[in-house]
């Protein structure tokens, strides 16, 4: 196996990702989209995550799963519900335009 020095970055990010600092970055990513989703559905709800509020406009109603593919692999996210309306994450949302803006129907 080549060294560090004479691979191409491609090689030694793969090699990076293949060992066990993959899923610290993995871990990184889901902790990060985490941390978004709770703070976009606490400005949506009008509290934080249990609570309580007079400015409330809505409670949380548990999670749903969705797997999100990254550069760091397959991350399943579990995305917060709402009792009324609905949430979608707004980072996957480019991903959704854009499948939209192809199929007309």
């Amino acid at each position: 196996m080549a060294d560090m020095y004479s691979m191409t970055p491609a090689e030694a990010a793969s090699k990076v990702l293949e060992s066990e600092h993959g899923d610290f970055l993995r871990e990184a990513v889901r902790c990060v989209l985490r941390d978004l989703m709770e703070g976009e559905v606490s400005e949506i709800a009008g509290a934080s995550f249990g609570e309580r509020s007079p400015e409330r406009a809505v409670q949380r109603n548990g999670y749903r799963p969705r797997s999100f593919d990254t550069r760091v692999g397959t991350i399943e996210l579990a995305i917060p519900r709402l009792r009324r309306g609905s949430y979608f994450p707004r980072f996957l949302e480019p991903a959704a335009a854009a499948s939209r803006r192809w199929w007309p129907w």
